[in-house]
């Protein structure tokens, strides 16, 4: 379900491993990608699938054009500062705000999709997701109680998305995303543990389905109150780790990586004006 949160940009990822040329067959192709995805997790019935897909599909129809207007607005943003040599702590924090804005707008968007899934939601389905959660939640705590193996599995996707981005990634950027991943590790610990949690407090509002929707918006925006204190403190710490990373790894990229960054920028900015 923390799927939905990530919605929007489903479809930048589906072009490059499908191969599509065009955004807009990408697109086409998010709503049954999005909900296959999630009937792994709840195991619909086929009429459930059905609906689901529905709900999905019409969400995305209804927004396309808030998405493409959101998307161009963020990516002509970047530009503008890619032209920048180095970012200030302030710049990155407010990048950061604006992820959380998004991360809103997204969750505000697909609501009723959310709605659907919630609501009628049944014990069997309820059951799969506690099952499938479980055996994600358990191989999450094994990787992290192996330090190694928690770098190893953050650095493949650090590469994987700085060569989407700058086409290559240098040892030194490799290092610096290890030392950060091996700084916050009392933080990934404690992101799980409250996950887990947080799935735990659903499953009981099981029977006031209206409370489970209120609770499960809440959660894929954020929402901090509904988090510890001691959750808290160590997420702003992370923050603060996050802030110096990515001023460090800004002040990193070559010449050609920001050549790059250019030409991405451009070649996506030119896909998202030509969705219609």
């Amino acid at each position: 379900m923390k799927f939905l949160v990530r919605i929007l940009t489903i479809f930048l990822f589906l072009a490059a491993s499908l191969g599509c040329t065009k955004l807009e067959t990408a697109y086409s192709f998010a709503p049954r990608f999005s909900t296959n995805f999630l009937d792994k997790y709840f195991d619909f019935s086929s009429d459930r699938y059905d609906k689901v897909k529905d709900a999905i599909e019409k969400d995305f129809k209804d927004n396309k054009s808030v998405f493409k207007e959101s998307l161009l607005k963020r990516l002509t943003a970047l530009q503008e500062l890619n032209g920048k040599k180095e970012l200030s702590a302030e710049k990155v924090q407010e990048l950061i705000r604006d992820y959380r804005l998004l991360q809103t707008e997204v969750v505000e968007k697909f609501k009723p999709s959310l709605r659907e899934i919630i609501i009628n939601m049944t014990q069997e389905e309820l059951k799969h997701i506690k099952k499938e959660s479980e055996e994600q939640y358990e191989k999450n705590f094994e990787t992290l109680n192996d330090k190694e193996k928690l770098v190893k599995k953050h650095l493949k996707s650090f590469e994987k998305n700085m060569e989407a981005i700058v086409d290559d990634v240098t040892d030194e950027q490799e290092k610096l995303y290890s030392e950060f991943i091996e700084q916050n590790y009392p933080y990934h610990k404690a992101q799980l543990e409250f996950r887990k949690s947080y799935l735990t407090k659903l499953e009981s509002l099981f029977d006031k389905k209206e409370e489970m929707f209120d609770a499960a918006v809440k959660y894929y925006i954020g929402e901090y109150y509904i988090k510890s204190k001691e959750f808290l403190t160590k997420h702003t710490e992370f923050q603060k780790n996050l802030t110096v990373f990515f001023q460090k790894l800004w002040l990193s990229l070559n010449d050609k990586q920001r050549e790059e960054f250019k030409k991405t920028l451009v070649e996506l900015k030119k896909e998202i004006e030509d969705l219609k």
